[in-house]
């Protein structure tokens, strides 16, 4: 697949359920116009879907963003969303990504998809042009800045062009001229002075919060790439030396856009990456994982009975950490391809009962079954009428047998039925 999820799903509390999914180029660069599919299903496919999203398509912003509400408020019930990058033909770019929601729950889940090869890690690591071949016959140039060695420039690092049309992947009638920047390490730069140049004249604007902004190509700047004609308008950024693309226009008066990105980069050769990072996690269940993530940088460690875990010869650059089942557990781990960091962490003690409890409260709780050896014991010690059937809960790899009545919740364990107890509904 083109586009491979990088690094664990991030989940904050929130007032209600959303999905946020970034979809970025093998250089860390957002990438706009990308098309989406959004359904709801079963796990483990999301097949045969529950729905599918009634817009004909949707598509990431500019910075590569796309936003789904799932619903206003508490989750009614449990559900798993899915989504997938797709080509304009619809064939699959990127498998699909599983969003789980608890009923009840209100939470913000973060994806991020990243393109499979290329891209680095750091200010002076080195990174390919991702070009768009139709900018050639477009007659665009580009003019490579001119840095000393050690010294830090505007690397261009993607240029794409956007046609006339209004599928995705066209310019659906706009008539811009996008700019990205991003840091030595992939991450967007805001307020950042970039300039639209034209004969005698330039203009500049800051970018957003999301690193990205855009000029507006007048009618005045159409021509004709067929005669050898180059479009007025120059673009480039501000403060360092920079890449220019130049050329730039609208063709024959169509409507298109023009999508470019920068990459903050030291001119020189890719230092050893020699950083570390260690730690320990404790309490973590059986087959636990760690997983640091940094812009085009994924690595996992499977722990063993210790808990500890160890990355080494990584490149400068921010990194996070997660860890199965809890999520992201430290931000902004800033590595500078020679320092060690050390993250630890330990996973909450859950109580048997406390599992019992939550897995119970997944179910509708109603009069089913009075025969059960389970619903004698409930009988004999006063625990009322039975709320839900028999159903099955883990806890540490060991498997119960479950019941809630009103006055209670009677459960035992597999194998061991002589033993059956009861815990207080709460």
């Amino acid at each position: 697949m083109q586009y491979k999820l990088s690094g664990s799903l991030f989940t904050e509390v929130h007032a209600e359920n959303i999905i946020f999914l970034y979809v970025r180029d093998a250089n860390g660069a957002g990438v706009a116009g990308a098309r989406v599919k959004i359904w709801a299903g079963p796990p483990p496919t999301g097949q045969p879907p529950y729905f599918v999203d009634d817009v004909p398509f949707r598509a990431t912003s500019p910075s590569g963003k796309l936003e789904y509400a799932a619903f206003n408020g508490p989750m009614p019930d449990s559900r798993d969303y899915w989504m997938q990058v797709l080509d304009n033909t619809g064939a699959a770019l990127s498998d699909p990504v599983q969003f789980h929601f608890m009923r009840g729950g209100t939470v913000w889940i973060t994806a991020i998809l990243q393109a499979t090869g290329g891209g680095g890690g750091g200010g002076n690591v080195s990174v390919n042009l991702d070009c768009d071949a139709r900018l050639n016959g477009l007659n665009i140039t580009f003019q490579e800045a001119q840095p000393a060695q050690g010294q830090l420039y505007w690397k261009l690092i993607r240029a794409h062009y956007l046609p006339e049309g209004n599928e995705p992947g066209q310019a659906q009638g706009r008539v811009n001229m996008y700019y990205t920047t991003l840091n030595e390490n992939g991450q967007p730069i805001v307020a950042q002075r970039v300039w639209q140049e034209w004969p005698g004249d330039r203009a500049s604007k800051m970018t957003g919060d999301d690193g990205v902004t855009d000029f507006n190509m007048s009618g005045d700047s159409s021509f004709s790439p067929e005669r050898g004609e180059h479009g007025p308008y120059t673009a480039y950024v501000d403060g360092l030396p920079s890449d220019k693309v130049a050329g730039m226009g609208l063709p024959l008066k169509r409507h298109v856009c023009f999508e470019l990105t920068w990459r903050k980069t030291l001119k020189g050769n890719a230092p050893v990456a020699n950083s570390s990072l260690t730690g320990k996690i404790s309490n973590a269940p059986r087959g636990a994982q760690v997983t640091i993530t940094a812009h085009a940088i994924s690595k996992s460690f499977a722990l063993d009975n210790t808990g500890n875990y160890s990355f080494t010869q990584l490149p400068a650059g921010v990194y996070s950490l997660a860890v199965s089942g809890a999520g992201i557990v430290k931000f902004d781990i800033a590595l500078d391809s020679t320092n060690t960091a050390q993250v630890d962490y330990t996973y909450p003690t859950q109580k048997l009962e406390d599992a019992i409890l939550a897995r119970a409260k997944e179910f509708t709780w109603m009069p089913i079954n009075t025969d059960a050896a389970l619903y004698r014991f409930a009988q004999a010690n006063n625990l009322g009428y039975p709320q839900t059937d028999e159903f099955e809960a883990t806890f540490n790899n060991e498997k119960f047998i479950v019941q809630v009545f009103n006055l209670g919740i009677v459960y035992v364990q597999v194998g061991d039925w002589g033993n059956v107890k009861s815990l207080k509904k709460s």
